[in-house]
């Protein structure tokens, strides 16, 4: 009875080591089943990362073709502008050669041209700079990606590292188990081995007990590395938001700085046109002292500004070809730099869409061989069971032989001791899991850590992109603002265009009349000098002429220094009919007159 109980005690024992072996396969069951998750949530976030690149790299093409519309209007605007300038300059020429070279209408051709080009400067060198600022949050988001690869592969490596290390460890602990369920048959039959195996069981007892121990420090480390991790988030994130004020600080400044020197550039501007303003009335007037002189050497010099003035219309027209070609340089250069970069993107694209492929390849072999490994560890626990009861069969036959296995206690013996050794090798081996299990820990860790920065930079990138945003609505609302203004200057222009038209056929038609006036003048003032044969006529006859030309002389001025021509013809007429009453009402005169009729 006492060897039947022995028996039973012992087969209680190989039932609990079948249990503990059974709890081990679970376990690393389970360390499997954790490191699949992890690698599909790696998988995921490496997903949401690139639509969010997609995302990102949508919105710049979109801001590209919105810059490209917005510098083709702003061509063809300049184009109609140029067109509308040219004829109005036309009929300003045509003006000019009939009355006097149109100083103010220049001027103000200059500084419409030069206002609507500033606008129109700020408005690209602002979206500019807003596609600097996305093409630098392409760069960094690309950045991550690259880096959240290698990170990726690092793990990709040291996942498989770890599965075929899990593996080697299985194969070697069941050959171990197997191989001391052998050696537990054998020691079936000793009776001294059971104080062995409760000494072993005590053992063990304490192992677990120090397992829980450690794995309950394990567990207030970690709840210590996460709090710390959050703690490490804030800080972070404070010193993004300080780093981005400061960043739109120095843009703010930056931009004002650009509007004063712009400033500073336009009232340069103005006053080398107040300086050429006073060098062309100085021209003026001694152009007037000169026609006092000689009406010959004035026509001479009018002829000479005319020609100079022709050549400053065709160097100005030079330029403005010029300018044209180079912008036409600069949009062909930046077509050319767009296309080189979508051909990077496509292969950027083609080579993320074959790491995806591989990716995913690998995962399916990885599955397949996590699958083939339950099968194998199912059939050896079925061949484990089926073990068992063969042992159970033989073991009515072993209690038979017990009398005579008595003689072999000392190989029993030396198997103890060999037993003994193998159970330090298993505390060696599990000394290494432990160590092993702290390296996953800290790649666990990192791999936080790294999210934590993707998540990051993510919020970072969208929060610019929102500034962008609004950056770009205000920037439409205002030149939609300055475009109304423009239509509103442009419809005055016109206005001031139309009435300079009928300013000038009035002053047309007053010429004609004032020259049939003046041949009227000139035939009846040749009569009298035929007629009259006298000295004191004569010179009459020459103040009358003077009085006439400094009346023109005046005409010429109030035409120079401004538009009124029509009142400066009215003056003109009353100032002749003022000199033939004179002429009239001379008593001298008549008497001589009628001398010369008598005669």
């Amino acid at each position: 009875m006492d060897s039947i109980e022995k028996v039973i005690d012992e087969k209680n024992e190989l039932w609990k080591a079948l249990q503990d072996v059974q709890e081990l396969l679970e376990r690393t069951k389970n360390e499997k089943e954790q490191v699949t998750k992890l690698f599909a949530d790696f998988k995921q976030h490496f997903e949401v990362i690139k639509t969010q690149c997609s995302q990102y790299h949508n919105r710049l093409v979109e801001e590209i073709t919105s810059k490209k519309e917005i510098q083709n209007i702003y061509e063809q605007r300049l184009q109609d502008l140029r067109k509308s300038i040219e004829v109005k300059q036309r009929e300003i020429d045509q003006i000019s050669q009939k009355m006097v070279l149109p100083i103010d209408t220049d001027i103000l051709r200059m500084r419409i041209q030069k206002d609507l080009e500033s606008k129109f400067r700020i408005e690209l060198e602002t979206r500019a700079l807003e596609l600097e600022r996305m093409t630098d949050a392409f760069y960094e988001c690309k950045r991550h990606m690259e880096i959240f690869k290698t990170s990726l592969e690092n793990q990709k490596f040291e996942s498989e590292k770890i599965l075929q290390e899990m593996r080697e460890k299985h194969k070697n602990e069941l050959t171990e188990i197997y191989e001391e369920n052998q050696s537990l048959q054998i020691k079936l039959e000793e009776q001294r081995d059971r104080e062995t195996i409760r000494q072993i069981r005590r053992e063990l007892d304490e192992f677990r007990k120090r397992a829980s121990d450690q794995s309950l420090e394990i567990n207030e480390l970690r709840k210590e590395r996460d709090a710390l991790k959050l703690e490490r988030n804030d800080m972070i994130i404070k010193q993004a938001k300080e780093l981005e004020d400061e960043r739109n600080t120095r843009r703010t400044l930056n931009t004002d700085n650009d509007k004063l020197k712009f400033r500073v550039r336009c009232l340069e501007d103005d006053l080398q046109k107040q300086c050429l303003k006073s060098e062309k009335k100085t021209q003026e007037l001694n152009q007037t002292s000169n026609e006092k002189t000689s009406l010959l050497g004035l026509m001479k010099e009018k002829e000479i500004q005319m020609d100079s003035m022709n050549r400053q219309m065709n160097e100005l027209r030079e330029e403005l070809h010029q300018r044209e070609l180079d912008l036409d340089m600069y949009l062909r250069r930046q077509t050319d730099e767009e296309r080189d970069k979508g051909i990077m993107e496509r292969k950027e694209k083609s080579k993320l869409q074959r790491e995806l492929e591989i990716l995913e390849k690998n995962y399916t072999e990885l599955e397949q061989q996590r699958k083939a490994d339950i099968y194998a560890i199912q059939d050896d626990y079925e061949k484990l069971q089926k073990q068992h009861r063969v042992m159970t069969e033989e073991r009515n036959i072993y209690l038979q032989k017990v009398q005579q296995v008595q003689t072999e206690f000392d190989d029993m013996r030396k198997t103890f001791d060999q037993k003994n050794d193998e159970f330090d090798m298993i505390e060696r081996e599990y000394k290494k899991l432990q160590e092993r299990h702290r390296e996953t820990m800290n790649n666990e860790f990192n791999l936080q850590t790294a999210k934590d920065h993707l998540e990051m930079s993510v919020r970072v990138s969208q929060e610019e992109l929102q500034k962008v945003n609004q950056e770009f609505e205000e920037s439409v609302y205002r030149w939609k603002q300055e475009r109304g203004e423009l239509l509103n200057k442009l419809q005055e222009f016109q206005s001031v265009i139309s009435r300079a038209r009928d300013e000038s056929a009035k002053s047309k038609l007053h010429s004609k009349q004032y020259k049939d006036k003046l041949r009227l003048a000139n035939n009846t003032i040749r009569a009298l000098s035929q007629k009259v044969a006298q000295y004191e006529l004569e010179r009459q006859a020459e103040r009358d002429i003077d009085d006439i030309r400094v009346g023109s002389q005046q005409l010429m001025e109030n035409g120079l220094m401004g538009r009124d021509s029509h009142n400066s013809n009215r003056g003109s007429d009353v100032d002749f009919k003022e000199v033939i009453q004179r002429i009239l009402h001379d008593d001298q005169l008549k008497q001589e007159m009628r001398k010369i009729l008598n005669q």
